[in-house]
C-alpha cells in the first residue's frame, strides 16, 4: 500500500515537472509574426441578371394570365439561348389598394381594391459579350424590369485565382520574415502557425435597366477585371 502511494506521488511530480518545462519552453520561444497580401486579376466574363415581368389588371385571373403568357415566352427564350444558372420564382398576385373617400366623421381614409398586380421573376447567367442582346430580346418578349445586372468572373476562375493569390502571399510572407531575421542576425527555425484568409470579389459593375432598354439600344459591354486577394499570416520561430 505504501509503495503504491510513493509511486503515485512520483508520477504526479514527474507530470508536473514536464508541464512546467513545456510552459517554460513555450515562454522562451521567440516568435516573429508576419502578414503579407497579394492579388491576382481575372477578367469578368459573365453577366448575372435578374428580370421581372409585371402585369396589372382589374381581376387577379386577368393579371396572372398576362404575366403567365409573357413568362413562358421569356423562359423558352432563355432556355434556347443556353442561359446558365437559370432559376425562376413563382407567380405572385397581390391586390392594388387605392384610397376611397367617404363622408363620415372619421378623419382617416378607407381603401378599396382597384386591381391586381401579378409578378414573375427569373435570374440567369450569360457571357458578357451576349448579355446586351439577350436582355434586349427578353424585354421585347415581355420583361418589365431588369432588377439586377452584374459583371463577374466565373466561380471556377475565382477559385483558381484565390489559390494563386494565397501562394503568392505565402511566398511574400516567408521572404519578409527571412529578410527581417537576417537583418537582425537571426535565423528561422520553423513555422509555428499559419493563418490564411481570402477576399470574396464583388461584381465589376452592377445596375438596373428599365423598359427604355430595347433591342435597338443594346449597349456594348466590356467585362473589365476583378482583383482576387489572398492574405497569409506566419508565426515564425527563431
Amino acid at each position: 500500500m505504501k509503495t503504491s502511494r510513493l509511486l503515485a506521488c512520483a508520477l504526479l511530480l514527474s507530470t508536473t515537472a514536464i508541464a512546467g518545462w513545456a510552459e517554460a519552453e513555450k515562454a522562451d520561444k521567440r516568435i516573429l509574426t508576419v502578414t503579407a497580401q497579394d492579388s491576382v486579376s481575372i477578367p469578368a466574363t459573365h453577366a448575372r441578371v435578374s428580370v421581372m415581368i409585371e402585369s396589372r389588371d382589374k381581376t387577379a385571373s386577368a393579371a396572372s394570365s398576362k404575366t403567365g403568357a409573357a413568362s413562358q415566352k421569356v423562359l423558352d427564350f432563355l432556355k434556347s439561348s443556353n442561359a446558365g444558372r437559370l432559376q425562376t420564382g413563382g407567380l405572385a398576385v397581390n391586390p392594388i389598394f387605392t384610397p376611397k373617400k367617404v363622408i363620415s366623421s372619421y378623419s382617416g381614409e378607407e381603401t378599396e381594391i382597384s386591381g391586381y398586380l401579378a409578378q414573375w421573376t427569373a435570374s440567369f447567367e450569360v457571357p458578357v459579350e451576349r448579355a446586351g442582346d439577350i436582355v434586349s430580346d427578353a424585354i421585347e418578349l415581355g420583361v418589365s424590369r431588369v432588377t439586377q445586372f452584374e459583371l463577374a468572373a466565373t466561380d471556377e476562375a475565382t477559385a483558381a485565382a484565390q489559390r494563386e493569390a494565397l501562394k503568392l502571399a505565402a511566398k511574400r510572407a516567408r521572404a519578409d520574415a527571412d529578410a527581417v531575421l537576417e537583418a537582425l542576425g537571426y535565423e528561422a527555425t520553423g513555422i509555428v502557425k499559419i493563418h490564411v484568409s481570402g477576399s470574396s470579389p464583388g461584381p465589376v459593375g452592377r445596375g438596373m435597366m428599365t423598359m427604355a432598354y430595347s433591342a435597338k439600344s443594346a449597349p456594348a459591354l466590356e467585362g473589365g477585371v476583378t482583383d482576387i486577394t489572398g492574405s497569409v499570416t506566419l508565426e515564425v520561430a527563431y
